[in-house]
């Protein structure tokens, strides 16, 4: 039978079997914790460097569930700053008519003045209701209503189309990406969200 060495040294502790106690397994550069015997990094990894798009612009993402509670507005604040992160221009818009979330879980209740709403009836215009993030400046959030109001179920899917029209013409220019926050189910308020 093999008996146990303990074997305490500067790398770690380890228990070995007495056969195998000879061989110094820690001699291995790749084990050794020692600062001027690491290998130097033989890849540049490219960080902040911006991907090239293919084909045109906006692309407009959908991020649509027939489940409430599955991570659609999660997901779609982490794409949309992801993407803001890597230099595209990202307009995000929180399509649920009464439970709007986008701007709570973005830090962004505060500075939401006008919605979707606002700017289809004529009270602003669709640059007034943008809501640009301060911590990432290509990154835009446009709420379609706010908390609790009573519109129309089939308001949400004519808005939507009008929306993206409206911000693929804007003078200040198409965004990169406009990214589209679902509500929940798949009523008349998602159908225009093709």
């Amino acid at each position: 039978m093999a008996s146990l060495r303990l074997f305490s040294t500067n790398h770690q502790s380890l228990l070995l079997p007495s056969s195998l106690s000879h061989k110094p397994l820690l001699s291995s550069p790749r084990f050794v914790n020692n600062p001027s015997r690491r290998s130097p990094i033989r890849s540049v990894l490219q960080f902040n460097r911006k991907p090239e798009l293919a084909g045109e612009t906006p692309r407009i993402v959908v991020i649509t569930s027939g489940k409430g509670g599955v991570g659609k507005t999660t997901t779609t604040a982490n794409v949309g700053l992801s993407l803001a992160r890597y230099g595209f221009s990202v307009v995000a818009i929180d399509a649920d008519l009464g439970l709007r979330n986008l701007d709570l879980l973005l830090g962004l209740e505060n500075r939401v003045n006008y919605t979707c709403v606002e700017v289809i009836n004529g009270d602003c215009r669709l640059d007034q209701a943008l809501v640009r993030d301060k911590r990432w400046s290509n990154f835009e959030l446009l709420c379609i209503s706010k908390p609790r109001s009573k519109l129309p179920m089939g308001f949400g899917g004519k808005a939507l189309e009008w929306l993206v029209d409206a911000l693929k013409t804007r003078p200040e220019g198409s965004p990169d990406f406009i990214i589209i926050d679902c509500p929940a189910g798949i009523d008349a308020g998602v159908k225009g969200c093709r």
